[in-house]
């Protein structure tokens, strides 16, 4: 009697284990798309942009003083990069698209720094200015009886402006 209460007894744990794993999922709560048996979709989530932020990484130019009374100045015309990430193997354009930006990997700046006069030692330089995108992407996988959501890590792009520029003497 004891071996057939636990035979039993097994038998109703493994049902209970088949019937949860054949249940649909809802991970989510965005509707599968109209017409979508097995698909896939991406989201942008949690997204904020930061304004006025400089490129430290990239310089546009450097003039740099060897005597005491030297005029410098940083033309315009200058070319900044535009950094955007990526995940789950997205293009750059979808991103750019998402965000509203360019998807192209630079940008021509239209602003220069105005001539200074500099001290022996001294330099003007001039760093790209622009916008900080941070943001996860968030990928929805359907099934006929199960959807699964997986999201990315942080990612971050970087747009630098047409017409800013950060120009110091240091």
């Amino acid at each position: 009697m004891k071996s057939f209460t636990y035979i039993r007894l097994a038998l109703v744990a493994l049902l209970s284990m088949v019937a949860l794993l054949a249940a649909p999922t809802t991970a989510s709560a965005e509707p599968r798309p109209s017409g979508c048996k097995i698909c896939t979709k991406y989201f942008l989530v949690d997204w904020t942009k930061k304004t006025d932020v400089v490129d430290w990484d990239h310089r546009l130019g450097v003039c740099s003083a060897g005597s005491d009374g030297v005029k410098c100045s940083i033309t315009s015309g200058r070319t900044a990069t535009r950094t955007i990430a990526t995940s789950f193997g997205l293009s750059n354009d979808w991103v750019a698209g998402e965000l509203n930006i360019s998807s192209s990997s630079s940008q021509s700046v239209s602003v220069g720094c105005n001539t200074v006069t500099l001290k022996k030692g001294q330099k003007l330089e001039a760093y790209p200015l622009g916008s900080r995108h941070k943001y996860r992407i968030k990928k929805i996988s359907w099934w006929p009886s199960r959807s699964e959501t997986t999201l990315s890590g942080w990612k971050y792009t970087y747009n630098p402006y047409k017409t800013g520029i950060h120009c110091r003497i240091v």
